[in-house]
């Protein structure tokens, strides 16, 4: 696990620690780390500077309001994967604080962020590669084939792109044509234009300022609309979830 997912792995236990009834949890832990933290922090100089990077995000997340992340953990409680909920925890966080502040931009980024992140575990999850190959006629439309092309998930000889290589709108898809999912097709679009384009500096389209501009003119009904577009799509990946 690298570096960026630790810091996020030890925010988690920070407030998991915080949470009432986990009292236990906190003084076990400190029980399993103390023999190895003097040494540990005194013999490497990096693990020095995170220490300084823990304490202070100790110090801002005491400052944030918990609430924000009770709602988290209640609203994802029936993921899976731990590393999966931990991200999209942080996440969801991210965008409430956004939304408290009336950040429209980063709003939208956050929930797509968390999109994302529920995409690739699918992927990963359902094996994305083979289902295709096995199923082609099920992952193609008229404007989207997930066998060859551009929003394809293989590359021109027929190996498998990286995941990261394949475009959010393919995944999107995939999940779609997968799970039957029903949702808003503009409400997506205009989630993953504004998060393109806060992500990636230069010229605005006079489509994709429009679509911006909207956003900032129709704030709580954008936010509303752009939420609701996510609730729904990511309760239908069944594979995330623990179904009862």
């Amino acid at each position: 696990m690298d570096r960026q997912n630790l810091e996020k792995l030890i925010d988690f236990i920070d407030e998991l620690s915080h949470l009432p009834g986990n009292e236990w949890f906190c003084k076990n832990l400190l029980i399993k780390l103390e023999p190895h933290l003097g040494s540990v922090f005194r013999q490497e100089s990096e693990y020095g500077e995170l220490l300084s990077d823990i304490k202070r995000s100790r110090h801002y997340l005491r400052n944030i309001d918990k609430n924000i992340w009770k709602e988290a953990f209640t609203y994802y409680s029936s993921i899976k994967y731990t590393d999966v909920k931990i991200e999209l925890i942080h996440d969801y966080k991210e965008m409430k604080i956004a939304d408290k502040n009336d950040d429209i931009i980063e709003y939208t980024r956050r929930i797509v962020m968390q999109l994302e992140n529920c995409l690739n575990a699918i992927c990963h999850i359902t094996n994305a590669y083979e289902k295709i190959k096995l199923s082609p006629d099920r992952f193609r439309s008229t404007s989207t084939d997930l066998v060859r092309g551009d929003y394809s998930f293989f590359l021109p000889d027929g190996t498998p792109k990286q995941y990261s290589k394949i475009s959010i709108q393919s995944k999107v898809f995939y999940a779609k044509q997968l799970y039957d999912i029903k949702y808003s097709y503009p409400d997506m679009t205009e989630m993953i234009t504004i998060r393109n384009k806060s992500s990636h500096r230069g010229e605005y389209s006079e489509k994709e300022r429009k679509i911006i501009d909207s956003a900032k003119n129709n704030m709580a009904e954008k936010k509303s609309n752009y939420f609701i577009c996510y609730d729904t799509f990511w309760k239908k990946m069944e594979d995330l979830r623990n179904i009862l």
